[in-house]
């Protein structure tokens, strides 16, 4: 709209109300992100960033970017966030010709007005994803060329993939699955594709028949998977996520740590073992490593820890997550260590003639992850 108005929605009855109606040049509300601690708003040639600290009477700063505009029309289509800035695809309209270009923004949130840019040339972003290590641009522009655009930590350089020649709708993150990302492309009927990040394809869904042109995708936090159609009749398509391992085992042989569980079965294809000198730790996680892919062999499967259990090596902890057919990944199992805990209890003789005579300790132990 103009202006572009800012709509807050209860997530309890699903009401819904205006918060902000912006100013004159704040217009053509395209995009939305929450990040160091702002909520930031994508419009034509500006960005607000807004303060819902107070969620009823919310305050906002709008900044121009009018100076990055290549012609006719310059829209921040998508924003998305790493640990250091906030990122911005802004679509660029060029007359007369009518081809579409992207300019890829990175802004400092704290000086919002130094920017980096980089210009790619015929696409039509629609979507921006940062994955922890790289950038991700989608192309909603059908046909060649419909690619994903990979950037490194800055805008200078990027590769592009060949995906699929048709429209891509969004790229979205799964937080159970790190180092990946998911596409959606437009079809009928629609297709999902997951890559890793070199980035080539590791999986490619098709959606079942009526349920064309994949929007958005959501992954809750048992990491079944949600996608939104668009085109009628709209609807949603869940695919489930398989099962956690919950018997889990660990024992040494020899300088190797051996880990074992019994296969889920079903549509589990394979395992992921994940590896931390942490104790507690997420997958994904500064210190954490994925240190092998298990394909089941028969209802026990094994893994083996190569000199992990060596005198001079750090206690290693451990957790699997089972993957299937999808693509998808479970939560992780219970953590397994070869470190052991010796709990020392000193207890004081109320009576010292109580020397000698036998005593019961009642006590409990409390697991504290940060010693």
């Amino acid at each position: 709209t103009n202006p572009a108005r800012l709509i807050r929605v209860d997530p309890d009855t699903g009401s819904a109300e205006v918060a902000i109606t912006f100013n004159p040049n704040f217009i053509y509300g395209a995009s939305l992100e929450y990040a160091f601690g702002s909520l930031w708003a994508g419009g034509r040639e500006r960005i607000a960033r807004i303060d819902i600290s107070e969620p009823l009477t919310p305050t906002y700063q709008i900044y121009d970017y009018a100076s990055l505009k290549v012609d006719h029309t310059s829209l921040f289509n998508a924003l998305t966030s790493s640990q250091d800035y906030l990122w911005g695809s802004m679509y660029q309209y060029i007359t007369p010709t009518g081809f579409y270009s992207s300019t890829v923004v990175r802004i400092d949130p704290d000086i919002p007005n130094d920017t980096l840019t980089e210009t790619i040339s015929v696409i039509f972003p629609d979507d921006i994803t940062y994955t922890g290590s790289h950038l991700y641009i989608s192309s909603e522009d059908s046909g060649d060329p419909s690619d994903i655009y990979q950037f490194a930590s800055n805008p200078s350089t990027y590769s592009v993939t060949r995906a699929a020649d048709s429209a891509s709708y969004g790229t979205f993150l799964n937080q159970l699955d790190p180092d990946t990302v998911w596409v959606t492309y437009m079809g009928s009927p629609g297709i999902i594709k997951k890559f890793d990040l070199s980035p080539s394809a590791l999986v490619t869904i098709t959606l079942p028949l009526n349920f064309d042109d994949p929007n958005e995708l959501a992954f809750d936090e048992s990491g079944n998977m949600y996608v939104t159609t668009w085109t009628a009749p709209a609807g949603i398509v869940k695919y489930p996520a398989p099962i956690s391992v919950s018997d889990l085992g660990i024992s040494k042989s020899g300088l190797d740590a051996v880990l074992n569980w019994g296969h889920l079965g079903g549509d589990v294809t394979h395992y992921q073992v994940w590896r931390s000198t942490v104790r507690s730790f997420t997958p994904g996680d500064d210190l954490a490593a994925k240190i092998g892919e298990v394909i089941p062999i028969g209802s026990t499967v094994t893994f083996t820890d190569t000199n992990a259990a060596e005198e001079s090596d750090p206690n290693y902890y451990y957790v699997v997550k089972s993957v299937n057919g999808y693509g998808l990944v479970s939560p992780a199992s219970d953590e397994v260590s070869l470190a052991s805990t010796t709990t020392t209890i000193n207890y004081h003789l109320p009576n010292p003639s109580a020397v000698g005579q036998e005593v019961t300790v009642l006590y409990s132990v409390t697991s504290n992850v940060d010693t």
